[in-house]
């Protein structure tokens, strides 16, 4: 009997590197994985995983079963492909993903052009975390997904938001999303920029959001530049709250271009100068993906759009 099940409950095992989650995400129960993985290494006669209290680890027999296994799953997607364009595969909707703040400066006006160009309607949209899009992903769930990236914090370093391996991607560069300080517009002295240095920077009252967040990883990595340590005096839960705090004179607040499209009045925008503090914006989707008509009119739109609101990619 073929080992084809048991063989895609391992790559879940693998990927996720615990059987109780690969069992929550499959729907079976942790015994039913347990016993594929059980008779896939008798069919095999090898040991595929090494058991620990905390998860389970792949053996390097492990590891040759699931790079074939990986090219069994890229070719059951390429049938799937294929018989969806047996039919028209325009017919079926486009399910476009992103992270909220691309989604209303580049996806939406993008998707609207694209709705005005092509009179094309059949287009969905998921907005959701970094993490939770590579899921999407990953699950197939999403054609397309229009992601971020530090070129220190590369995609395939990270783990999905189920702490699976991320899925190999192709990429198709978009722009660099470049971050800035905003504050009142005379809050500078009307100076083109504001003075970066350890003693202006320090002097500063800072508007930033919770631990963990894009901002603050951002002013973390300003400080360590600069070396300052910044002067924290409100976290605000989303950007609005923030343009509200420099608005009342509470402080100056920072994040990536992409979130502060659209200022209050009285507020302005202020780069700033160092390109690797640049995140950089791509449209991806999972290796040997053959693309529709819809979706590479789609990517255009989207280049089209990130040209006017973004920076040049400099990823590599």
């Amino acid at each position: 009997m073929s080992p084809l099940r048991d063989m895609l409950s391992f790559v879940e095992v693998s990927s996720l590197g615990s059987i109780n989650k690969a069992a929550q995400s499959l729907g079976y129960t942790p015994s039913a994985v347990s016993q594929q993985i059980r008779k896939l290494e008798k069919y095999y006669n090898v040991q595929l995983l090494e058991r620990h209290s905390w998860g389970v680890t792949v053996t390097d027999a492990g590891q040759i079963v699931l790079e074939h296994a990986n090219d069994i799953n890229t070719s059951l997607e390429a049938i799937t492909n294929d018989l969806r364009a047996l039919g028209s595969p325009e017919d079926s909707p486009l399910v476009l993903g992103t992270f909220p703040v691309a989604g209303a400066a580049l996806v939406g006006p993008a998707v609207s052009d694209f709705i005005e160009r092509y009179r094309e309607q059949s287009i969905y949209l998921r907005s959701d975390i970094l993490e939770r899009q590579l899921d999407l992903l990953y699950e197939r769930e999403v054609d397309l997904a229009v992601l971020w990236e530090l070129p220190q914090d590369l995609w395939e370093d990270k783990k999905t938001a189920a702490g699976r391996l991320v899925p190999e991607l192709e990429r198709v560069p978009l722009c660099d999303d470049y971050p800035v300080i905003v504050a009142t517009e005379y809050y500078f002295e009307e100076s083109a920029s504001p003075m970066l240095n350890n003693e202006s920077l320090s002097s500063l009252r800072w508007i930033s959001r919770a631990p963990g967040h894009p901002v603050d990883l951002l002013l973390k990595s300003l400080s360590e530049i600069y070396q300052f340590e910044p002067k924290v005096v409100f976290k605000a839960q989303d950007y609005q709250e923030a343009q509200a705090m420099v608005s009342a004179g509470i402080g100056v607040t920072l994040g990536y271009s992409f979130a502060f499209q659209n200022l209050r009045e009285g507020l302005k925008r202020y780069s700033l100068p160092h390109s690797a503090l640049n995140r950089q914006i791509s449209v991806a989707y999972r290796a040997g993906k053959q693309l529709t008509t819809t979706e590479t009119r789609m990517i255009d739109m989207l280049q089209n759009r990130a040209d006017a609101i973004g920076r040049p990619y400099k990823g590599g």
